[in-house]
């Protein structure tokens, strides 16, 4: 969210891309980087939109992210294991995605507002 607010859509793009592409290749798997690319992207399609629509504040736009990623996830976990039965996890994962989008929307607007301040405060 900090790269969407300060480098743009494109090069949130390619960083969000690039840590899930380096991730899955050190820390996981093939399937690892399936299921990250789809809640990834989702959610970078969600926040852009949010961010464009300029209805939300930054906190808004980070729980519309935290929220499509466990969608996006669930979404690609159902097609690939083929059981429908994965939706039921989804009120836990928005209630997750929620806090967790709160927390790092707080986060990233004090960070995003001191960035364009310039290092230091001056």
């Amino acid at each position: 969210i900090v790269a969407l607010y300060t480098m743009g859509v494109r090069a949130a793009f390619t960083l969000s891309l690039v840590r899930i592409v380096l991730a899955g290749f050190t820390f996981g798997s093939p399937a690892s980087m399936i299921y990250s690319l789809a809640g990834g992207m989702l959610s970078l399609a969600v926040m852009a939109a949010a961010r464009k629509a300029q209805v939300f504040s930054a906190a808004g736009v980070s729980v519309l992210g935290g929220v499509s990623h466990n969608v996006g996830q669930i979404f690609v976990a159902i097609l690939v294991m083929e059981n429908t039965s994965l939706a039921y996890y989804l009120p836990v994962l928005v209630l997750s995605g929620t806090a967790a989008g709160v927390l790092v929307g707080i986060l990233a607007a004090v960070l995003v507002k001191r960035l364009k301040k310039g290092i230091g405060g001056y």
